[in-house]
């Protein structure tokens, strides 16, 4: 009601529960702003980029597994469903190991970490101190064989755990090319 008062107003609510895929919440945007054909045009040439980003994974790491953590205040996540989904799904990397579907993440320690010893990391903490202490300063963690083989990608909270949508896709897409090769 506030925002109403300096300018027109619409909410839209995304029901993450349900759907996770951007492209349905960006073709209502768009249509909010009659850009409708706009954004399907940026879709399809996303989609085609994701094709070819997915091809050149599956050529380059074949069934290497790849995990997601999240370092928090409170645990160590690994995210493979939800919103993180689109990493396996779409980009078709391997999960370094599964769980429940439903659940977006499972909170692992670092004895977990290192059974699983994944061969590509992407992490993202909330800080470089959790980082460090968390993880980095763990004995595990210079076992592992994605640190050993300089496969850990440092990932950018706003654009991962925030990005919903083109933009955050094409710079994860530029972010793992760029420091995984795969230009």
């Amino acid at each position: 009601e506030e925002l109403s008062e300096i300018a027109p107003t619409v909410g839209y609510q995304i029901n993450t529960d349900e759907n996770w895929d951007y492209h349905e919440t960006s073709l209502k945007v768009a249509e909010i702003f009659d850009k409708r054909d706009e954004m399907k045009k940026d879709l399809d040439r996303v989609d085609a980029r994701e094709a070819v980003f997915a091809e050149n994974v599956k050529a380059k790491f074949g069934n290497q597994k790849l995990m997601y953590l999240r370092v928090t205040d409170n645990d160590i996540r690994y995210y493979a469903y939800g919103h993180f989904g689109y990493l396996y799904d779409t980009y078709h990397f391997h999960r370094a190991e599964t769980f429940n579907p439903d659940d977006m993440f499972q909170v692992i320690d670092p004895d977990k970490l290192k059974d699983i010893n994944p061969d590509l990391l992407i992490v993202q903490a909330d800080s470089q101190e959790l980082l460090e202490n968390k993880l980095k300063n763990n004995p595990v963690w210079s076992s592992l064989k994605a640190v050993q083989n300089n496969k850990v990608i440092y990932a950018d909270y706003s654009t991962y755990m925030l990005g919903f949508g083109i933009v955050s896709q094409e710079a994860i897409m530029k972010q793992i090319s760029d420091e995984w090769g795969l230009n």
